[in-house]
């Protein structure tokens, strides 16, 4: 006597195609020192790089801290939390949007 192990079972509902999502392709980013398209108003020739200056996170910071713990109220001024990308030609700095960045003490556009 031979005695089968498989069973066959007829589909009852016809297979159905399903899409297989895809990765992503990435968008090139201008990285710290490659020279790239110039923002508007801003001269040719500079290039991208990533610095940290005294921004909102920042202050939000020091105030959080001047209520808890006043004696480190001074650390984030020191080290800043907030980070920009900015284009650097002959000693200038622009933003992305193409601002010319003023040296000052905090950093922004005030």
């Amino acid at each position: 006597m031979i005695v089968s192990f498989f069973t066959v079972k007829a589909a009852t509902t016809p297979a159905v195609a399903t899409a297989v999502p895809q990765p992503a392709q990435a968008t090139p980013m201008p990285q710290a020192g490659v020279v790239a398209h110039c923002p508007p108003g801003a001269p040719p020739g500079g290039t991208y790089t990533t610095e940290s200056y005294i921004g909102m996170s920042t202050l939000i910071t020091i105030l959080i801290l001047a209520i808890i713990f006043w004696p480190a109220l001074f650390g984030p001024l020191c080290c800043p939390c907030d980070q920009r990308q900015v284009y650097i030609v002959n000693g200038q700095k622009f933003d992305t949007a193409g601002r010319m960045i003023l040296p000052g003490a905090c950093g922004c556009n005030c």
